[in-house]
């Protein structure tokens, strides 16, 4: 197996809706082209956008996971 074979869970943040480049992040990724028809392609373009938005979170927000939990006084380095 791989080393992290774990999938990590999509979490979403009401504060992304906020953002003016919010709506553009999510219409280009849904956008893009996928192969497939029906369930696949919407499966693909759904990760698609999930893929784009993780990244354009990162850029925008940084690591909110951790500075969440720097917040509660839950960070162990």
């Amino acid at each position: 197996g791989t080393m992290n074979s774990r999938r990590s869970s999509f979490r979403f943040f009401n504060i992304w809706m906020k953002h003016p480049n919010f709506l553009a992040v999510v219409k280009d990724a849904w956008d893009g082209p996928v192969e497939g028809v029906g369930m696949v392609k919407f499966f693909r373009k759904l990760m698609a956008t999930r893929a784009k938005l993780r990244d354009w979170n990162k850029v925008v927000f940084g690591n909110i996971f951790k500075r969440v939990k720097f917040k509660l006084g839950c960070l162990v380095v």
